[in-house]
């Protein structure tokens, strides 16, 4: 009994490992302003931004991530420095990313609080 117990917690284990690997940020994310501006300077609407691997871009602030790590059940959580146009100085904020429970190609950005950020789509 206690075998069947380690094996169906091993394939838990590597299930949540599997999960884990499946938020890819090595491609962008963003909102439709977020993916048409990626090349640009950042657009001055509300609706933009644009997540990549190293940082989130929005319109009035950018947060250049400082350090990532995956839970066990494939969040990604962020830590980041993030500036806001007009100030001086940075500000450090958490954010977490997951996939999206409305649409599995898209990852869903909470806040610190675990309030909902946004909702991103990958760039074409």
């Amino acid at each position: 009994m206690k075998r069947i117990f380690l094996v169906a917690f091993a394939l838990t284990l590597s299930a949540s490992t599997a999960w884990a690997q499946a938020i890819d940020l090595s491609k962008p994310y963003g909102t439709t302003v977020g993916c048409q501006n990626r090349s640009g300077p950042p657009s001055t609407s509300d609706d933009m931004l644009l997540l990549t691997s190293d940082s989130m871009v929005m319109s009035t602030s950018t947060c250049s991530f400082v350090q990532k790590m995956t839970a066990p059940d494939g969040v990604i959580v962020v830590t980041a420095l993030c500036t806001l146009e007009g100030e001086e100085g940075r500000s450090v904020s958490m954010f977490s990313i997951v996939k999206s429970k409305s649409n599995a190609a898209n990852l869903m950005i909470y806040d610190e609080y675990g309030a909902a950020f946004d909702e991103v789509a990958p760039c074409p």
